[in-house]
């Protein structure tokens, strides 16, 4: 900030004669330069300084009491749309209207008094507009403790509905890697089939694209074709669970390319450019989230409110709300302007708490309504990760094995050892995912997978043994060794058969092209075999032929 020597010599002569009077001074008659370097001497003695402050109107003490609890400046946009305007007036004007005399703000009070200036300072994003209290003026004054409603919301009442912070983090990692293992990405996005796909098997559906950005942050994930770089990989599943958690953490803290608006369900702008700058949008967010006390419930809807009301503008350094052309996805419509405040810089607070915060296992959440809509959040111990403060101590423990059962099923229970899960999930079936676990099967496609990933018997045995942490069963070991010799020898299909009225009927499907590809076997006059997946195919084909088929 600068001296208020620098911010007077900025002012025509006029100007000064109006600070000078209020001040009860009587200004030398000397040029402009001079006439400043005077006033100024005046106005930082501490006796003449103490005494304008106390004898401010009371309308202008909110935003002086607002600047001082800022450190002595506040954005220009944020601050005239709190506290009034400042009316821009060129000295002639300025001295036919003599608007000192009547202000129609308080911020008016104090640019008539010298107290303020105005001006372009260098912030993170560029240039930002501020006003501010000139810096030595500032070190004259007593600043006053910050208070209490400075904390940002209030403390509520502990909820009803109780929703932990998630512990699944890693476990969800290593379900994707594991699906990117067995088949590569062909982008660099994760798309909707593979989503639908992993869906029964993460936790938390609805982070998978977050969780995809994550690995590409720390450098897990080739390109196009997308899958997992060996060696980092497997640095990765050799961090302790605190390490990777943090390295993950702080991965999301300090990506620039992740962005958490675009992510807020309900917006969407034209051509998928998006108008913030993702990391300062979070760490802003970040900012205030820090200074919520641990281990407390925190009410969510104060705390949106109080950035609200202290700083609005911190997605927007400009402190333009006209210039965005943020839309509401559902009804097209534009949200420009500062009374859609909510829609979008409320709407991205309250996602990151309640869906990356919650997701890293920073934040419990908590509902007190029927719908269980999130109504207040807890910071959790980890949360001190996000703040760069000590995490909590890192307690080592010992994985359990996964089973290996006899018939070629295989259970990785929710504290199994994730690199074990990770090789194992690489090549198997995946079947379900239930409180008890991770659950694969072995099967002649599944070794089939592991051949083609180079991996031959005996690495194949090697990794379920040491993922069962003992040897496998007989009659599996025969299986894999029968496999290796002989190959897949029987197969399960499930297959739709197809009765006709009459042998003409099936006549006439048998001769035409159309329809008799999804005939799998005839097996009598009015009887074939039908694939399930080739149904709504068959039926298409015979309806065109003039004949229609009753679907299951």
């Amino acid at each position: 900030m600068h001296k208020l020597l620098y911010t007077l010599q900025d002012q025509d002569i006029g100007h000064l004669k109006i600070i000078a009077n209020f001040w009860g001074l009587e200004l030398p008659n000397q040029g402009t330069p001079a006439a400043a370097e005077w006033l100024a001497s005046a106005m930082l003695q501490v006796d003449n300084l103490l005494e304008m402050i106390d004898s401010l109107p009371e309308q202008a003490r909110e935003p002086w009491e607002d600047l001082l609890l800022h450190h002595g400046r506040y954005s220009y946009a944020d601050m005239i749309r709190k506290h009034g305007p400042i009316r821009e007036m060129g000295a002639g004007r300025r001295d036919r209207k003599k608007p000192w005399r009547d202000p129609v703000s308080g911020l008016e009070i104090l640019w008539y008094r010298g107290l303020i200036a105005r001006a372009f300072l260098d912030t993170s994003t560029g240039a930002q507009e501020f006003l501010y209290i000139p810096s030595d003026l500032l070190q004259q004054i007593p600043l006053p403790e910050t208070p209490n409603h400075w904390v940002p919301g209030r403390e509520t009442s502990a909820p009803l509905n109780i929703k932990p912070a998630s512990k699944t983090l890693l476990a969800d990692v290593t379900t994707l890697l594991a699906s990117l293992r067995k088949e590569p990405a062909k982008s660099d996005d994760i798309d909707s089939p593979r989503k639908e796909a992993l869906a029964p098997f993460l936790h938390h559906p609805q982070s998978a694209a977050f969780i995809f950005s994550l690995l590409k942050e720390i450098g897990l994930l080739s390109s196009r074709p997308t899958h997992p770089l060996p060696e980092p990989t497997r640095e990765f599943f050799d961090l302790s669970r605190l390490k990777a958690t943090t390295k993950l953490m702080h991965a999301w803290r300090d990506s620039a390319s992740w962005n958490d608006l675009q992510q807020v369900k309900n917006l969407r702008t034209q051509g998928d450019v998006w108008p913030n700058d993702p990391l300062l949008s979070r760490l802003a967010v970040l900012d205030f989230l820090q200074r919520v006390p641990q281990g407390k419930w925190w009410d969510l809807d104060s705390f949106i409110h109080f950035i609200y009301s202290h700083t609005p503008g911190f997605l927007r350094p400009a402190g333009d709300f006209d210039s965005w052309y943020i839309q509401n996805a559902e009804t097209g419509e534009f949200l420009r302007g500062f009374e859609f405040w909510n829609d979008i810089e409320g709407a991205l607070i309250r996602h990151i708490i309640t869906q990356p915060a919650y997701f890293l296992g920073a934040v419990d959440l908590g509902g007190m309504d029927p719908a269980n809509r999130m109504t207040s959040f807890r910071l959790t111990p980890i949360s001190k990760i996000l703040f760069d403060d000590e995490p909590p101590s890192d307690v080592h423990q010992e994985p359990i094995p996964l089973n290996v059962f006899p018939d070629g099923k295989i259970l990785a229970p929710p504290s199994s050892s994730q690199v074990h899960r990770y090789q194992v999930a690489r090549f198997c079936d995946w079947i379900n995912l239930s409180d008890k676990g991770y659950q694969y099967r072995i099967s002649p496609s599944a070794l089939q997978r592991a051949t083609d990933q180079g991996l031959n018997l005996h690495q194949i045995t090697s990794i379920l043994e040491i993922a069962h942490q003992g040897s496998l069963h007989p009659s599996l070991k025969r299986a894999l060794i029968r496999w290796s010799e002989k190959g897949g020898e029987a197969t399960l299909e499930k297959i739709i058969m197809l009765r006709v009225k009459d042998q003409q009927v099936m006549d006439l499907l048998q001769s035409k092209g159309s329809t008799s590809r999804f005939l799998q076997e005839i097996l009598g006059p009015t009887t074939a075999v039908v694939r399930e997946r080739d149904l709504e195919k068959l039926w298409s084909a015979a309806s065109k032929l003039g004949i229609f088929i009753d679907l299951p």
